[in-house]
């Protein structure tokens, strides 16, 4: 375990603790498309709080775990490198009394700003109606919150009431998968704006969805689409 005499900044909401596992589930390569940077704070005014960071690679093996204390009311935003030595950072499991955020931002574009907090959406059933995109992309981080291996399932659900299997997958304890549903390069998937997105789990995972534009661009912009959780994690 590595520790780190440090502070990171964040906003602290007192239900996010109520449930666990706390997951921030996606963190872009570094030096590529993306920085990203981890933010932390302690938002008791009158304790010294403790975070544990567990790091892991996309196929859910262990990096490192770093250890942070924090005072009072203080906070810091450090790049996600000089948290996490390792390069293959792939998303993180939160423990702790501090709260953890992290920022996504395109050096290229002024601006592709996108702030992720913890435990954005955890169950094992999720929907989304997928809009009209030009030029941009729409994609997926998919975690399981396991120890076990998770079935997964992606159906297109057209408005006749058809349905088209998209994913198909099983995924490791405590790893990821990303899907692109749509990009600027004509990829992905076939769909009529309003079509469902439907996505379903053996066992709860956490969802991350988001949609933006070329990072290169300057006019890009990146926003997270928020699904309908039809089925929760019971707390």
């Amino acid at each position: 375990m590595k520790y780190l005499s440090i502070v990171i900044p964040c906003v602290f909401l007192s239900s996010i603790f109520a449930q666990s596992p706390r997951i921030i589930p996606h963190i872009p390569p570094p030096r590529t498309l993306f920085d990203t940077w981890i933010l932390i704070s302690n938002p008791d005014q009158n304790e010294t709080g403790w975070i544990d960071l567990t790091g892991f690679e996309v196929n859910g093996s262990v990096l490192e775990v770093v250890h942070m204390e924090l005072e009072p009311n203080k906070s810091l935003r450090l790049k996600s490198t000089t948290v996490f030595e390792a390069l293959n950072l792939s998303h993180i499991r939160v423990e702790g009394t501090l709260y953890c955020t992290v920022e996504i931002r395109s050096p290229f574009s002024d601006n592709m700003d996108l702030f992720v907090g913890e435990n954005q959406w955890l169950g094992t059933r999720f929907q989304i109606h997928l809009p009209q995109t030009e030029d941009e992309f729409i994609g997926l981080a998919i975690v399981n919150i396991n120890d076990d291996p998770v079935e997964l399932q992606g159906l297109l659900l057209l408005e006749n009431g058809s349905s088209r299997t998209l994913i198909q997958s099983s995924l490791n304890p405590w790893g990821k998968e990303l899907h692109i549903v749509s990009d600027p390069f004509g990829n992905g998937t076939e769909y009529t704006p309003g079509d469902r997105l439907e996505i379903r789990s053996s066992a709860p995972v956490s969802i991350l969805i988001l949609r933006g534009g070329a990072p290169i661009r300057n006019d890009s912009t990146l926003i997270e689409l928020i699904p309908t959780v039809l089925s929760p994690l019971a707390q």
